[in-house]
């Protein structure tokens, strides 16, 4: 009889996931590109509080 994998073990406290190598490296792409999105949504925020911006046609 084969041993068939979980997809999912408990290892101190984390879940873990199996996952593909390719869809990890995109994931952790988009993750990047996420967090660069939302620091120039803040720091627009920022300039529209402060007065820095202007209208354009």
């Amino acid at each position: 009889m084969r041993k068939v994998y979980k997809e999912y073990s408990y290892q101190r406290g984390m879940e873990m996931v199996k996952i593909p190598k390719a869809e990890y490296e995109l994931l952790k792409k988009q993750s990047d590109i996420d967090v660069d999105l939302l620091n120039q949504l803040i720091e627009s925020l920022k300039d529209i509080r402060e007065g820095r911006i202007r209208r354009v046609k």
